[in-house]
């Protein structure tokens, strides 16, 4: 009997196991809307309470940026949702995690818009190509990038000055108020992964305090949609203090070339897109409660 029970214990517990790791590999980071037109703040609360593990911080990160915690916001009452995706045709005999983690690779190209003004690449020192950046680009180019800490180089007040002429030298002090948006991978899984906005020893605060999710899913009829889901509030980041758009049409700016280049690499390699929308962007009331969403200006 005693027998018995030590192995019914021992069977229930690889069990247990078992299901535990099965659950752990389907697990995603995040929920993609169902409607994709939805509104609805309730359905982005999943972004809103994630905050990274403690202790999770990338070497130079000084602190994450959490939306739950107004210490580092400068607007308090506002807060941007938003939910991009594009449909396209499944390819044949591939997986939705090998596809993934090809779009995933291509961040670089997508990021550096039409004019190739902006750009995504792992973190690391001023002007030169070091061992951490070489790190960072290891972890981001693996089949897991958790901990990765990459830099978008995002869209200002400033022109962005060509430096191959005499006039573009001349601005070059405009391009240093470019902001060097950080982030780092804080979940991941083969299907998704959530970025969260960092403080950093090299670009300081990501104009957002936020949470941006990536993923992609199977949409049905023979299609798939790769999606982006985010809650962001406005930083104390310095360059939230000069005038211009805002912080959140600037945003919403860099997407839109994002997701034209997207575009052109999915119908470039044999994934005909179906679909791109991108309406599903603008200010709610923080902590995404009801009411009327504050106003906001025109992006243009």
């Amino acid at each position: 009997m005693g027998m018995y029970r030590r192995i019914s214990v021992t069977t229930a517990t690889l069990i247990v196991l078992t299901l535990g790791y099965i659950a752990q590999c389907n697990a995603t980071c995040f929920d993609p809307l169902d409607d994709v037109t939805s509104r609805d703040p309730d359905k982005f609360k999943d972004l809103r309470d994630w905050v990274p593990p403690a202790n999770s911080e990338a070497k130079e990160v000084k602190y994450f940026l959490s939306p739950s915690n107004d210490a580092h916001v400068r607007v308090k009452e506002v807060v941007n949702i938003d939910f991009y995706n594009v449909t396209f045709k499944a390819p044949s005999g591939k997986t939705l995690k090998d596809v993934f983690k090809n779009i995933r690779l291509q961040f670089g190209n997508f990021a550096r818009g039409q004019d190739g003004d902006f750009d995504f690449l792992p973190y690391g020192k001023f002007w030169e190509w070091n061992e951490y950046s070489e790190a960072n680009r290891k972890k981001w180019e693996s089949d897991d990038p958790k901990g990765a800490l990459m830099s978008f180089k995002l869209d200002t007040q400033f022109p962005h000055a060509k430096l191959t002429t005499l006039e573009g030298i001349g601005r070059l002090g405009e391009k240093i108020y470019t902001p060097w948006g950080d982030v780092q991978a804080t979940c991941t899984s083969p299907t998704d992964f959530i970025f969260s906005t960092v403080r950093s020893v090299r670009g300081l605060s990501h104009p957002v305090a936020g949470n941006r999710g990536f993923g992609l899913k199977d949409a049905g009829g023979g299609n798939w949609m790769f999606y982006s889901k985010a809650v962001d509030r406005e930083s104390d980041a310095y360059s939230n203090r000069m005038p211009g758009k805002g912080v959140f049409c600037y945003g919403h700016l860099f997407w839109l070339d994002f997701y034209a280049n997207m575009k052109a690499y999915l119908n470039n390699n044999g994934m005909p897109v179906q679909k791109v929308a991108y309406d599903n962007h603008g200010t709610v009331k923080w902590p995404l409660g009801s009411g009327p969403p504050p106003e906001q200006p025109p992006c243009q």
